[in-house]
């Protein structure tokens, strides 16, 4: 198993990662390329409610910085101790987010994007990390 240490979080990863090194120091530089994945399967084991949408779609990629944002994008809201990913929610997606990944509510969104709402995005992002690499069967520890 190999894993790649970013700040504090320990990601074990099998599929292609892509680490801006000239941000490594910033947690949101990291962006997963995904293979085509059910949203329902990327939330497996994430306590979450549909605010609206389905969580029958299919996901694209998966990122937490807006500018990494593609078109079939689900875009984790993370609420950091400087920045709250929330307000970069609307510019997400413009890019072409489909799904939004939330702690709280968030203002105009477009009423064809998913919204998700969870207690806790950095846990969920901790678990969507797991279960995009496929690796339920391994503790992921987030820090």
């Amino acid at each position: 198993m190999q894993y790649n240490i970013i700040e504090s979080a320990a990601i074990p990863f099998r599929r292609s990662l892509v680490a801006n090194r000239q941000q490594r120091n910033d947690f949101c530089a990291v962006k997963w390329e995904a293979d085509r994945m059910k949203l329902k399967e990327l939330l497996n084991g994430v306590g979450y409610r549909v605010v609206r949408g389905t969580d029958d779609i299919q996901v694209e990629n998966i990122a937490w910085d807006s500018r990494k944002v593609v078109p079939g994008s689900l875009f984790i809201c993370v609420k950091g101790k400087k920045v709250d990913r929330h307000d970069f929610a609307l510019p997400a997606v413009k890019a072409g987010a489909v799904v939004l990944v939330v702690e709280h509510e968030i203002g105009e969104i477009p009423q064809d994007v998913t919204i998700i709402s969870v207690e806790n995005t950095q846990m969920a992002m901790a678990r969507i990390a797991c279960n995009f690499n496929r690796n339920n069967g391994h503790i992921l520890r987030y820090l």
